[in-house]
């Protein structure tokens, strides 16, 4: 995957567009959305590789969170400078951006077909992931070597999070 590939992610995935909508404004969210855009081009394109491998739209929401709400940011001293201080409750936005819900009624049914798609041993794996929490945990009660849970978790995320990005 390349930069470009990256950025054609986030331009069509709606849940980064969101998050601006979320913090800022009708009028102000298309500005944000850009200004943070534009500090992600100036990521180096390994960074940008292994956020967009974990947690690419934690990081684009806790950029898009920073820049609206600090008086520091490029985006404040841009667009907000004029404007009284922020006066909203910023824990309820944070918690919307990192909600449980799922914005996708079919998000469950997605999931559960990119399940079906794993061999047995990797969705017994990811069940007993889910229910105990942790590899070690996964480990001493399957008696497989930590390493070997360890690599077939991230396999089998691998297949469920391209089975879930072809489904978008």
């Amino acid at each position: 995957m390349t930069k470009n590939d990256i950025f054609k992610t986030i331009d069509k995935d709606p849940r980064f567009r969101k998050a601006c909508q979320l913090v800022a404004t009708e009028s102000e969210a298309d500005d944000l959305y850009q200004e943070v855009v534009l500090i992600l081009l100036q990521l180096p394109e390994d960074k940008l590789l292994q956020l967009s491998g974990s947690c690419l739209y934690c990081y684009f929401a806790r950029i898009v969170v920073h820049e609206y709400c600090s008086s520091r940011s490029k985006y404040h001293r841009k667009y907000r400078k004029d404007q009284l201080p922020l006066n909203r409750d910023t824990r309820g936005v944070i918690d919307a951006l990192y909600s449980d819900q799922p914005d996708d009624e079919n998000l469950h049914d997605d999931i559960a077909s990119a399940l079906r798609q794993l061999n047995e041993r990797e969705r017994q794996m990811i069940e007993l992931y889910a229910e105990l929490g942790s590899t070690r945990k996964v480990s001493e009660k399957t008696k497989i070597p930590v390493t070997t849970v360890h690599t077939a978790l991230v396999n089998a995320r691998k297949v469920i999070k391209s089975h879930l990005n072809k489904s978008l």
